[in-house]
């Protein structure tokens, strides 16, 4: 009798865990464009690649809350690529970008990550890339131009810095910004190491908004071709540098740290 009703109370209490469990991951899902964790940063909004709507021209992509708002878009031409959104603009003339203000009041804080490539068999111009990401903070902006083999830095339509790197890779980007900086307010990261710092750089105003992502082709046509977009997120709560994962060469220092340490305790001992 006591075997069955110890049986009944843990069979009870895995159910009522279950049941928690299926609650918390609902509550999750349902939550899942909102205060997402990843990378060492609680994300305010974030959009994710695998979300996609390939209905109407200048519909802007689902899967956000609060939604992407059309900023210059008169093409559809988006696909599901490998778990990823692809946004082609395959000639002068089409444009797609989709901007979100998330809610945000003005801040002079900023922190944006994303994580993309590009696709050099779609057609595309090799003088002005594939499109990118601008970041508006604190009513001023820079943008983060793609191409095959480098990513641009513009203030204003002109260059500011130039990365040679495989973009055809997925990396993933950071800016931070920190307005109560007097240099280097603007910070550049790319797969967690520091890329750029802006100096005394002042960016270019942004008048309508304060604070404000914008990805696509936002360059009313000089920009085409196909850039895929992993994922986007942002918040104004900090400028959140990211946390450099340990390299191999670190890994093996500590080790051997380790061996010596063990060594030493083994000739103390003898």
């Amino acid at each position: 009798m006591i075997t069955n009703k110890t049986q009944n109370l843990t069979s009870m209490k895995n159910t009522h865990i279950l049941h928690l469990v299926i609650a918390v991951a609902s509550l999750t899902a349902l939550d899942a464009a909102v205060n997402v964790d990843r990378n060492n940063v609680l994300w305010e909004g974030t959009y994710e690649g695998d979300s996609v709507n390939l209905t109407t021209a200048g519909t802007p992509p689902d899967g956000t809350t609060p939604v992407f708002s059309a900023f210059d878009a008169n093409t559809d031409n988006r696909s599901l690529i490998g778990g990823s959104l692809q946004m082609v603009t395959g000639s002068a003339g089409q444009t797609q970008s989709f901007s979100n203000d998330f809610g945000m009041v003005q801040s002079n804080l900023m922190t944006v990550e994303w994580k993309g490539s590009v696709d050099i068999n779609q057609p595309f111009d090799a003088l002005t890339g594939f499109g990118g990401l601008i970041v508006v903070a604190d009513g001023t902006y820079l943008s983060f131009n793609q191409y095959s083999d480098q990513l641009q830095v513009q203030n204003a339509g002109q260059t500011a810095a130039s990365f040679l790197m495989n973009m055809t890779q997925e990396i993933t980007f950071r800016v931070t910004y920190d307005g109560s900086l007097a240099t280097d307010d603007w910070k550049l990261y790319a797969d967690n190491s520091l890329l750029w710092s802006s100096g005394t750089l002042v960016a270019a105003t942004f008048a309508p908004v304060s604070n404000r992502i914008i990805f696509g082709d936002y360059s009313a046509g000089a920009f085409y071709g196909a850039a895929n977009w992993d994922y986007i997120s942002w918040t104004d709560a900090g400028a959140f540098a990211p946390v450099p994962e340990p390299s191999f060469a670190m890994a093996l220092l500590v080790m051997g740290g380790a061996s010596l340490i063990r060594r030493r305790k083994r000739a103390s001992v003898e």
